[in-house]
């Protein structure tokens, strides 16, 4: 069974697919240890912030002018949010099964895609301005209630081997 979401708002926007596996069984024992598994991830993904945020600056560029991402921003973006959210949906126990160093999906039980398209360029003027309640909003989440639910799942699945359907269900529209 496997859940799917679509972020389009209206026909002519690129989609953003995001989609996640049912809960399975989970090791206890790496469980456990999942924030020390996943830290190679979190120092590459810091180690390729800065290259990703020059390709972001371009791609900002680019779509203000042109309205649209170049080909390789697009790619390289995408690629970079799917490894992102492969290795949150690991530390936030969606999926038992260690997350690929790769920009792609292949065979992974999380998958994002992502399909650019055309710009509104007055949106990608405001990107900043739109963006910032929506940041404020995750980062009081993830600060606030996120610390303390986690835990909660963490428990739930080092006890149980699995974590309850209800948090898996939360966990992933937080991914979203």
């Amino acid at each position: 069974m496997s859940v799917v979401v679509m972020s389009a708002v209206r026909p002519s926007a690129a989609p953003v697919l995001v989609a996640f596996d049912a809960p399975t069984r989970q090791r206890r024992l790496t469980v456990a240890g999942r924030l020390l598994l996943v830290l190679p991830h979190l120092v590459a993904l810091v180690v390729a912030g800065p290259t990703v945020l020059l390709i972001v600056a371009v791609g900002w560029f680019w779509a203000l002018v042109v309205g649209r991402l170049p080909q390789f921003a697009a790619v390289i973006l995408a690629g970079y949010l799917s490894w992102q959210t492969r290795v949150l949906a690991y530390l936030l126990l969606l999926t038992d099964v260690y997350p690929p160093f790769s920009l792609g999906d292949a065979g992974y039980p999380v998958r994002v895609t992502a399909q650019p398209g055309r710009l509104n360029r007055w949106s990608v003027l405001l990107r900043l301005v739109l963006a910032l309640p929506a940041l404020l909003v995750v980062t009081t989440a993830t600060l606030g209630l996120g610390t303390v639910v986690l835990l909660v799942a963490w428990v739930a699945a080092a006890v149980n081997g699995r974590l309850p359907l209800s948090l898996h269900q939360g966990f992933a529209g937080f991914v979203r």
